[in-house]
C-alpha cells in the first residue's frame, strides 16, 4: 500500500556546498548572457505574451514550461499586472483554465512586433472550448521542438489566416526547421469518415502540390487507430473519390484522384503520421 504522506527532502534546510553555489552561479550567468536580471525578466515576460498572441490562448503548464524557470508565480504575476487574463473552463476537468491577452498585453506585444496579425480573443469567451485539447496539443508538440532547438520559427493559424485558401488544407501550424525543411503540422484527435476523409486527403495533396514552401506534412495524433487509418488512406497509388454538389444540392461522385508516389505514405513520402503520447 502506498502512503499519501509527503516525504521530506533530505536536502531541505542544509546549506549549499561551495561547488553547488559555483554551479548555480555559472548556470545563472549563462542564462542571463549580456542582460541584467531585470532585462532578462522583461524578455521572458514578452516571450510568454508573444506565445499567447501567436496561438490565441495557452495554459499555465505550457507557459511555465516556456519560461524555463522553476519559479511558479510568473504566469500569476502577468495576470496580476493585467497583461494576461485567466478564464476557468466550463468543464473544469483536465484543463481547468486558459490564458488570453488583455488589451495591455496585446499593446505590449504589438509595440515590439515586426508583423501584425488580428488577435480575436480579447473577449476570452470567443475561445471555442470544445477544441481546447486539440489546440493545446498543437502547442505542446511545437513547444517540445522549440525548446530542443529543432525549430527556427513557426506560424500558427492566426498568423497564416490572411493567406488561407479554400481548397487547400490549412494546417494547425507550420514549422521552419533548423535543417531548412518546412513542415506542416495537423493535429487529428477524431477520425474523419467518408466524404470528409476524402476531402481531407485531397486538400493535403493540393497543399503539398501548390505550396512550394512546405516540404512535408505531418499528421499528429494520440490514437493508434487514427494513425493506422491515415497511414493506410495515404498510401501511394490509393484512389480517392472526388465529390461535387449536384444541381439539386446533393453530393455526388465526380471521379477519382490518385495519391502521388512522392506524397503518399511510404519510404520517401512527404506525408507522415506521428503518434504522440497522450497525457
Amino acid at each position: 500500500m502506498h502512503s499519501n504522506t509527503k516525504r521530506k527532502d533530505p536536502r531541505a534546510g542544509k546549506p549549499l556546498s561551495e561547488a553547488r553555489k559555483m554551479q548555480l552561479q555559472e548556470q545563472r550567468k549563462a542564462k542571463l548572457g549580456e542582460l541584467t536580471p531585470n532585462q532578462y525578466a522583461k524578455e521572458r515576460d514578452l516571450k510568454l505574451l508573444r506565445w499567447v498572441w501567436r496561438w490565441g490562448y495557452s495554459s499555465k503548464v505550457m507557459l511555465q514550461e516556456l519560461s524555463e524557470s522553476s519559479r511558479h508565480g510568473i504566469v500569476n504575476r502577468l495576470v496580476k499586472n493585467k497583461l494576461l487574463m485567466e478564464t476557468k473552463t466550463e468543464s473544469g476537468t483536465v484543463i481547468v483554465s486558459f490564458f488570453t491577452l488583455t488589451e495591455n498585453g496585446l499593446a505590449e506585444v504589438e509595440r515590439q512586433a515586426d508583423r501584425l496579425h488580428f488577435y480575436p480573443y480579447l473577449d476570452p469567451y470567443k475561445v471555442r472550448q470544445n477544441t481546447l485539447r486539440h489546440d493545446l496539443m498543437a502547442q505542446s508538440y511545437t513547444l517540445k521542438n522549440v525548446l530542443s532547438g529543432r525549430i527556427l520559427g513557426y506560424q500558427t493559424t492566426l498568423m497564416m489566416r490572411a493567406r488561407s485558401s479554400r481548397h487547400v488544407k490549412e494546417p494547425d501550424c507550420v514549422w521552419k526547421m533548423a535543417d531548412g525543411e518546412v513542415i506542416a503540422i495537423e493535429i487529428e484527435l477524431t477520425k474523419k469518415w467518408d466524404r470528409d476523409f476524402d476531402d481531407f486527403r485531397r486538400k493535403v495533396v493540393r497543399a503539398l502540390d501548390n505550396d512550394s514552401r512546405i516540404t512535408r506534412f505531418v499528421l499528429v495524433t494520440d490514437s493508434k487507430a487514427i494513425a493506422r487509418s491515415y497511414t493506410e488512406g495515404m498510401k501511394p497509388g490509393t484512389m480517392v473519390p472526388r465529390w461535387k454538389k449536384s444541381v439539386h444540392g446533393k453530393w455526388e461522385n465526380d471521379g477519382y484522384f490518385e495519391i502521388p508516389e512522392e506524397i503518399g505514405y511510404g519510404p520517401t513520402s512527404r506525408f507522415v503520421t506521428y503518434l504522440m503520447e497522450s497525457k
